[in-house]
């Protein structure tokens, strides 16, 4: 039976040995995440690895074994041997997984654990990439006061009616005086053309008679 490794410092030598092995085997986007700053992480690292077809997924996991086994380092269990899709290997403190292709596009393990330190590693198995854990400030809450106040206000500014303003002088006027206000809006009517026409000829026919007597007394 295989002696249980205790939890020690000894996990980022054994992540480095795991790198290596796997990528021997060309293993395609080696990843480690570092969990120890995570409570509720079931071990210190994982890696994470994948094969294009079955065969490679168990070529990776059999090389992976022997190295570590060489190095003083067996694995506590293994499980997903049969068909070669997702093969974990877990040595306590360091839990592998070798996936083919479609299985580690489906279930995303990186998201899942998207806490933890992650390193990317390149062919050589030097890292090409680190994502440090950036802690985001929390959101200013906002008051229901506030939401009330506030935005009830910026929406009658769009919906006011324009207001006309009617002239101070005229208002003071009428205040004043509403009478001569009310005289001075009164239209004043013209007299009719006919009987600006008939004033004229009563003139006329007012003269001939006078004439007439006149001829008449000479007589």
């Amino acid at each position: 039976m295989a002696k249980k490794i205790k939890k020690s410092e000894n996990g980022a030598a054994l992540v480095e040995l795991v790198v290596n092995a796997l990528l021997d085997k060309k293993a395609k986007d080696v990843v480690s995440l570092d969990l120890r700053n995570i409570k509720v992480s079931i071990a210190d690292f994982f890696v994470i690895a994948h094969g294009e077809s079955n065969t490679q997924v168990n070529a990776l996991h059999q090389t992976l074994v022997e190295k570590c086994r060489e190095n003083g380092f067996r694995p506590y269990h293994t499980e997903g041997m049969a068909n070669g899709e997702w093969i974990i290997v877990d040595f306590v403190d360091v839990v592998v997984h070798i996936f083919h292709r479609d299985k580690r596009d489906f279930y995303q393990l990186e998201d899942l654990w998207h806490d933890a330190s992650t390193v990317k590693y390149g062919e050589d198995a030097k890292p090409i990439e680190e994502k440090k854990v950036i802690k985001k400030a929390p959101k200013a809450k906002v008051s229901e006061e506030q939401f009330v106040d506030d935005a009830p206000l910026v929406k009658k500014t769009f919906n006011r009616r324009p207001v006309v303003k009617k002239s101070t002088a005229k208002a003071a006027a009428k205040k004043a005086d509403p009478k001569a206000a009310a005289k001075k809006a009164t239209p004043v009517k013209s007299a009719p053309k006919s009987a600006a026409k008939k004033a004229p000829a009563k003139k006329a026919v007012a003269k001939k008679t006078v004439a007439k007597k006149d001829v008449k007394k000479k007589s």
